[in-house]
């Protein structure tokens, strides 16, 4: 008797597609880990007739993060009697850049403000307009505190950066508020006079001297 014993067929399987986003790691490496325990998934069940299951490309790497990608991989497996494969996608979809926007630099003088509180609402809706357009991943916004107005008489300036960053991107703005001071007001006169009804032939000599002594307060 001359028999053959039929042969188990070939057996693969791999993982289901797998799509995540950017925002859901911290890092390259973090993408690097979620593709090789994706990878790992790919299994020869039965080799048949010991035959060794290929990817259908071979080098490949996971998805880069801030760029994203997809890897679309096929797992395969032959032997004289049978065939089976299995393909899956890993794609990692990039998140948007973070975005903020800001005031334009402006400078006052002192003179455009009659009180303190005018300066201080004057200040606080310019920093209003500090604002952010995207947070990409969630993103924390940074910006210096206190965030105090300058003193009306005293003047000064008030400088701001905000700024955010994610995994993947940074973005700032940068923007001053400046409050010029004025002179400090400046008069002068004469000194005082004293004079006898004697030094005047009239009354037309003292308004004159008087007028002339009127002069000097500037």
């Amino acid at each position: 008797t001359f028999s053959i014993t039929k042969s188990t067929p070939v057996d693969v399987t791999g993982p289901e597609n797998a799509t995540s986003s950017a925002c859901d790691y911290q890092n390259q490496a973090g993408v690097d880990a979620a593709f090789a325990l994706w990878l790992a998934q790919f299994q020869t069940v039965n080799d048949g007739c010991d035959a060794t299951a290929q990817f259908n490309i071979s080098e490949f790497q996971a998805p880069r993060l801030c760029e994203g990608g997809s890897v679309s991989l096929t797992y395969s497996i032959s032997d004289n009697c049978s065939q089976d494969s299995v393909s899956a996608t890993f794609t990692v979809t990039p998140g948007e850049p973070v975005d903020v926007e800001g005031p334009a630099s402006v400078t006052y003088n002192y003179c455009d403000f009659a009180t303190q509180a005018d300066l201080n609402a004057a200040f606080s809706s310019w920093l209003n307009q500090f604002r952010v357009v995207n947070d990409g991943c969630g993103a924390p916004i940074w910006c210096p505190t206190p965030r105090i107005a300058p003193i009306l008489c005293t003047g000064g300036s008030v400088q701001l950066i905000y700024t955010i960053s994610d995994n993947c991107s940074l973005d700032f703005v940068t923007a001053t508020f400046t409050v010029t001071p004025g002179e400090p007001v400046d008069v002068t006169g004469p000194s005082n006079a004293t004079s006898s009804a004697c030094d005047y032939e009239n009354q037309a000599g003292v308004d004159a001297a008087f007028a002339l002594w009127l002069a000097q307060f500037q």
